[in-house]
């Protein structure tokens, strides 16, 4: 398993599902306070089937999108926010709207 620039942990776990391996890996990363930019939450993957982003619930509130995410054109997530992508191969990127708490994001990646 790769780690992302930033991450604090790796977990992956291999599977088999309708006869077809499973990857799951998990990391944390940190998204640094505003003025920081954009930091790569998931990079792309070809091989992505499902993405599970979740933001701590000590945090605070992240916009998540493309490379040029900001607070006007990226998706709100509130602290304790879970959302679920699938087939969502592209790299998600997120930015800390808080200009004093660093945010952590967990993320899910399952590959087949």
């Amino acid at each position: 398993a790769g780690v992302i620039p930033g991450a604090t942990s790796v977990y992956k776990v291999i599977s088999n599902i309708n006869n077809q391996a499973v990857a799951f890996t998990h990391n944390q990363v940190a998204i640094p306070v505003s003025g920081g930019g954009a930091v790569v939450i998931a990079a792309a993957n070809p091989n992505r089937k499902r993405l599970t982003i979740s933001v701590n619930a000590n945090s605070s509130r992240i916009y998540i999108g493309g490379a040029g995410v900001t607070n006007a054109n990226g998706f709100n997530m509130e602290p304790g926010a879970v959302m679920v992508f699938d087939d969502m191969t592209a790299a998600v990127y997120g930015l800390n709207n808080d200009a004093m708490i660093t945010t952590n994001v967990d993320y899910i990646e399952e590959t087949y």
